[in-house]
């Protein structure tokens, strides 16, 4: 994924240099096109990932509110912008969590949520 997203941003920036508008190769866009047609049939709408969104969405929730009412375990950087910046909590809460892959945020959630006894089972 690295490695797809610095091939697109370099193609974009140089692909732009000098010009009024932001812009990519013909190659870049069409595979971005590509990738969108995938994304959207593969995932977006699709009926398997579609079942999931709920348990999603509550997963989120739980991590928003433990955050909310537990702001000195956010990281560093994230709890400064609180107290020196005075940005608001849950803007705050809310960018930490965006910044979390999936597999980041249901490890947490299971670290935060789950007790560790029932690991065993």
């Amino acid at each position: 994924m690295g490695e797809r997203l610095n091939t697109l941003i370099h193609d974009i920036v140089s692909n732009s240099e000098n010009k009024n508008d932001i812009i990519m190769s013909p190659e870049a866009e069409t595979a971005m096109r590509n990738l969108r047609s995938f994304m959207f049939s593969s995932v977006y709408l699709n009926k398997k990932a579609k079942s999931q969104e709920e348990q999603a969405e509550r997963l989120l929730e739980h991590l928003f509110d433990y955050y909310e009412k537990n702001l000195n375990e956010l990281p560093e950087e994230f709890y400064i912008r609180m107290e020196k910046m005075n940005e608001p909590s849950y803007q705050v809460v809310c960018d930490y969590i965006a910044g979390m892959t999936d597999r980041y945020a249901v490890a947490k959630f299971k670290e935060l949520m789950i007790p560790s006894a029932w690991s065993v089972y």
